[in-house]
């Protein structure tokens, strides 16, 4: 509390733009990602949408924290109305994502549910927003914020008891739907553990959630101003978990069946270089009979081909094998 309690503009404004990068470079290899396998899905398009919108987010708390004396009152008025909306924004653009990830993991009965519960989201998402707007139309506790020199809307406890509420409730659905979802599946124990742990790191949301509704309570001004910005950029970067650590975990499966990729079995003819040797040619004979295949020891085995792979299927090895299983 005494970090806080020395907290400056250049502390928000660090943090600010520090933890947007981090976000940005987070949800921009999450959509390359998706985009080159071809698995580009609503959920994406809503992580995206988040992103932009945690940009804007970000550059009018920059301009919020700045000396007032800069901007003009219109100005200042208009990002003290953007904060408060794009915090809202931000936060359930990035739940409506998780929720259409576990969307597209569901089906049947489940599924349905699910979607019922993304229209729920949409009506608290309405319900805050309206709560914010008529709260700072006819503030009780300073009616006149909009003429400060440095106006923000006092948003009291009303705002902060539905925020928690809304929270604590969307973001427990969003971990036991997965939970539910992998429990039914054939799964090993560990595989199950480890899904619902990705998607059990909600839990950080609601966590920064209760810190924000409790600066709102206590303090405003710049550690409200802080607590914003950690929520947001946290929402974000846990909406991408779930694919950031399906996408490395499948770069560490291909590297494993990289190493244990077997070396092809030749036939009896060997292509090297660049013309057809029978085995008596590259081996050597002493007048017996060959055998059925050989192995070939030629460093340069890279450029070395066999010249009956189509009559030899199983010999092969499919490089999408790997994608399929991942």
């Amino acid at each position: 509390m005494t970090v806080l309690s020395n907290l400056t503009v250049l502390d928000v404004r660090i943090v600010n733009f520090v933890l947007t990068a981090v976000a940005v470079v987070v949800t921009s290899l999450r959509l390359t990602d998706r985009i080159r396998r071809s698995r580009f899905w609503w959920d994406d398009a809503w992580a995206l949408f988040c992103m932009i919108l945690l940009v804007i987010f970000m550059a009018a708390v920059e301009v919020h924290v700045q000396n007032p004396a800069r901007h003009s009152q219109r100005l200042k008025l208009v990002i003290a109305w953007m904060c408060p909306i794009f915090f809202y924004f931000v936060t359930w653009s990035a739940r409506v994502s998780i929720l259409l990830t576990v969307i597209r993991l569901s089906f049947g009965r489940m599924r349905k549910v699910l979607v019922w519960v993304g229209f729920i989201f949409f009506i608290a998402w309405a319900v805050l927003f309206a709560q914010v707007f008529w709260i700072c139309e006819n503030n009780p506790i300073n009616p006149t914020w909009k003429t400060d020199f440095a106006p923000q809307c006092p948003l009291g406890l009303k705002v902060a008891i539905a925020q928690v509420i809304t929270d604590v409730i969307s973001d427990a659905i969003l971990i036991l739907a997965p939970v539910m979802l992998v429990w039914k599946t054939k799964l090993s124990s560990a595989q199950k553990i480890r899904i619902m742990a990705v998607f059990s790191t909600t839990l950080m949301t609601t966590a920064v959630s209760l810190n924000h509704a409790y600066f709102v309570l206590k303090w405003g001004g710049l550690r409200e101003a802080l607590a914003a910005v950690l929520q947001c950029n946290v929402s974000l970067i846990v909406a991408n978990l779930s694919v950031i650590i399906a996408f490395f975990f499948r770069i560490n499966t291909e590297e494993e069946e990289t190493k244990r990729r077997q070396m092809p079995i030749t036939s009896t003819f060997l292509t090297t270089g660049g013309r057809v040797r029978e085995r008596k040619d590259v081996y050597g004979s002493n007048g017996g009979g060959s055998s059925t295949f050989a192995v070939n020891t030629d460093p340069n085995f890279g450029a070395t081909t066999t010249n009956d792979l189509k009559t030899r299927p199983s010999d092969s090895y499919d490089e999408r094998s790997v994608d399929d299983k991942a």
